[in-house]
């Protein structure tokens, strides 16, 4: 898989399933992709990616927006609204 890039809009701890979120847009333009085991983002192991449901201003259904959920809570630190990540598959 060869890296897709995102801009993290919102950054949040979520003490019920205990783990680490974030909501980001892709900034990679592709037709499709594949998530495989072993991604990650910048240098975060992935748990879970998860397509978000929302809509632009014109109430047109968004397929840019996604959440990931990472593996390791502590590694939060690491990531900023604003900033831009590579996702990439880890060998």
């Amino acid at each position: 898989m060869k890296p897709v890039e995102f801009k993290i809009d919102f950054v949040f701890d979520d003490p019920v399933r205990k783990s680490t979120h974030f909501l980001a847009t892709m900034l990679t333009k592709q037709e499709s992709f594949e998530w495989k085991k072993n991604i990650r983002l910048g240098q975060s192991i992935v748990k879970e990616v998860v397509t978000v449901r929302s809509i632009d201003a014109e109430g047109n259904s968004r397929f840019d927006q996604f959440g990931f959920r990472l593996m390791n809570k502590s590694e939060l630190v690491n990531f900023k609204k604003d900033m831009i990540v590579q996702l990439h598959q880890s060998d």
